[in-house]
């Protein structure tokens, strides 16, 4: 990382916007690994009857997991993550449920039940949005979370991401949480 880093600020005074946008996506994959936070794209994981992966555009990583199966009357998808915070979790879950089906989201997180008890908000990219599911606490070195949606066959579900931050997050589109906040420098 660190021999990348330097490589890619020496050629900045050559060409400073590819060097930018290189800095830029190194910054984000550190970010990820030094995060408190868990963000889990939706169509990471094959524990699901969902149906089928789908590239859309807007979406955090270009796709989501979208509901194609025509039988099932409950959507469910199920994550093995890494658990980066033991203090309380906001659970938050980006994606796009048609109106009147919103209230049948839930998760089961860290032995909780928690439901999406309001509209979307942060809306973005093909009618997708946040739902803010409640809080957990969560212990161990791994967590368990399994999403489920009771919903006519058919319904146009689809899961974009999952997060799971510390208490405040603000959804602004398909954009993660800042992974540090670096304080302004004082004027001089």
């Amino acid at each position: 990382e660190r021999q990348t880093f330097v490589r890619n600020l020496e050629g900045f005074e050559r060409n400073p916007g590819g060097s930018f946008s290189v800095l830029r996506v190194q910054f984000h994959n550190l970010a990820y690994k030094l995060a408190l936070w868990t963000w889990l794209e939706g169509e990471s994981t094959a524990q699901t009857n969902f149906g089928d992966v789908e590239q859309i555009p807007g979406c955090s990583s270009g796709a989501a997991l979208v509901s194609s199966t025509r039988i099932a009357k409950q959507y469910y998808v199920e994550y093995d993550t890494r658990v980066r915070d033991y203090g309380e979790q906001e659970v938050w879950i980006s994606a796009r449920i048609p109106k009147g089906l919103q209230q049948n989201l839930a998760a089961n997180v860290g032995g909780a039940r928690l439901t999406a008890n309001q509209e979307g908000v942060g809306s973005y990219g093909a009618g997708f949005a946040w739902y803010r599911m409640g809080l957990a606490r969560l212990s161990g070195p791994r967590a368990k979370i399994r999403i489920e949606i009771d919903a006519p066959s058919g319904a146009d579900i689809a899961i974009d991401a999952v997060l799971m931050v510390t208490p405040g997050f603000r959804p602004s589109g398909v954009t993660p949480p800042q992974p540090m906040v670096f304080k302004p420098t004082p004027k001089r």
